[in-house]
């Protein structure tokens, strides 16, 4: 009982020095807390629009060394008709998949006569485009981007 109070009496005969650490343990708490809020929305939004803004999604399935021979060669690593069909029927035979879509990729040369520039395009379907601009988290996370990319058709 005795050691209460004399930790009281020393808060109190020492005042200013208590204020100090009070106030630095305030202002630390306080600084964590908004390092920690700051660091989940970054999480939250790089997430979002890294996998349904960019349309990268949750798995990319390319042919066999496509994913860095497309750019060299994008006809030797182009996936068949009946390939990409039995990869969406056993996609989506797998419960708890949101979507399946496709993209279309192609690189090239643009020329102006004078200069040339190499370029990678990327093609979407508009179902696909409308779910995602219209998707919760997309909503929710990513507003400011979901703006720009979705204003024109949707």
């Amino acid at each position: 009982m005795m050691d209460w109070k004399w930790a009281a009496r020393n808060l109190f005969r020492n005042l200013r020095r208590t204020v100090v650490t009070m106030s630095a343990l305030i202002f630390g708490f306080t600084g964590l807390a908004l390092i920690g809020g700051y660091l989940f929305r970054v999480e939250r939004l790089i997430y979002t629009q890294t996998i349904y803004l960019n349309q990268s999604g949750h798995i990319s399935i390319y042919a066999k060394n496509g994913a860095e021979g497309f750019s060299q060669s994008p006809k030797k690593f182009l996936l068949k008709p009946d390939q990409v069909q039995a990869v969406e029927e056993f996609v989506r035979s797998h419960q708890g998949v949101e979507m399946v879509g496709k993209t279309l990729s192609g690189v090239g040369l643009v020329s102006s006569g004078q200069s040339s520039v190499p370029f990678m395009a990327d093609g979407f379907d508009e179902a696909e485009r409308s779910f995602i601009c219209n998707h919760p988290l997309v909503k929710e996370w990513t507003p400011e981007f979901r703006d720009k990319g979705c204003e024109q058709a949707y």
